[in-house]
């Protein structure tokens, strides 16, 4: 029988206009870790102040590495984490914060 073929997946509710962050249950924005400072934040502007080449870092994700190279005007930075893989992110988007020296 011909049809319309079976959904694989729901549909992500709708998001209200002006609606700001992700909203993911269990996230809390304020995180207080002692030795970790605050890295960059959408719309932060100017990442460089925030990173520089050889800053320890911790990826919410990914763990901690250290920043190989800031470029395209600094909006986009490498880093090398410790078990050896190398990622490029938007470093004003980047889960990342500085881990104090």
């Amino acid at each position: 029988a011909r049809g319309k073929p079976p959904q694989s997946a729901a549909r992500p509710a709708p998001v209200p206009a002006g609606a700001k962050g992700l909203n993911i249950p269990g996230v809390s924005k304020g995180l207080n870790i002692p030795g970790v400072s605050k890295g960059a934040q959408a719309g932060a502007g100017k990442p460089a102040a925030l990173f520089r080449r050889g800053d320890r870092v911790r990826h919410t994700r990914f763990g901690d590495g250290t920043v190989l190279m800031l470029y395209d005007g600094d909006r986009r930075m490498t880093i090398r984490f410790d078990d050896g893989t190398e990622k490029t992110f938007a470093a004003e988007l980047a889960p990342v914060v500085r881990i104090d020296r």
